[in-house]
């Protein structure tokens, strides 16, 4: 009793059911990525559903989420912490389970308060001609945003007032 060229129905039935516990395992894992905050994983993984066109809702939502944080973290890096937190609120509108999301928003608030300090007092450094001190604030402004371009040019002395 040999099947004609496709599938035996039971081997169709087999794959199917394998094809389901492979979307559910990679979901699994890439929302655990995405839970432990290493976005990059997480979107690697559930694009190999995405090239074998197996991506339903739960993927696309963890792409989108991912994404956001990370452009979220990106501008956070360059001293732009209002649009970082608009990039949380839409992160926290698809998963609000996610606590990793309110600490990021409370982090970027705390930034934006030590930015906002030291950049006023950069300013008065660089109009007081004190290089000592403009050094010491340029590198605390690139602990707070690493890739900060004020700070980086007033580090080097291309700074503008």
């Amino acid at each position: 009793d040999v099947c004609s060229s496709d599938l035996c129905p039971t081997d169709q039935d087999r794959l199917s059911r394998h094809k389901k516990t492979l979307v559910e395992w990679t979901i699994e894992s890439a929302d655990a990525l995405l839970t432990a905050g290493k976005m990059s994983h997480a979107i690697t993984l559930v694009s190999e559903l995405q090239s074998r066109q197996i991506l339903d809702w739960r993927g696309d939502r963890i792409i989108k989420t991912s994404q956001l944080i990370q452009q979220a973290d990106r501008l956070s890096a360059l001293g732009r912490f209002k649009l970082s937190q608009e990039k949380l609120k839409q992160a926290i509108n698809l998963r609000p389970d996610l606590s990793l999301l309110e600490a990021r928003q409370k982090a970027n608030h705390h930034r934006q308060v030590q930015m906002d300090r030291l950049s006023r007092e950069l300013e008065q450094a660089i109009l007081g001609n004190e290089p000592n001190r403009i050094r010491r604030l340029c590198t605390e402004l690139l602990l707070v945003a690493p890739n900060y371009e004020v700070a980086i040019d007033a580090q080097i002395g291309r700074a503008h007032v």
